[in-house]
């Protein structure tokens, strides 16, 4: 059976996922970063998730 665990470090609630995905993108693709800027917030967040 798989089990999943978390890290010390995993994000509590989804405000805290969104953000923790949005650094993770801005720094390891500032220029996807900034481009995603262009868009409304729902979408933002919707795309540092995917690429996160």
């Amino acid at each position: 059976m798989l089990q999943l665990t978390f890290a010390e470090n995993a994000p509590s609630d989804i405000a805290d996922a969104y953000d923790h995905c949005r650094q993770l993108t801005c720094v390891n693709s500032t220029t996807f970063y900034l481009s995603s800027q262009l868009l409304p917030q729902f979408k933002r967040q919707a795309i540092w998730a995917i690429y996160a």
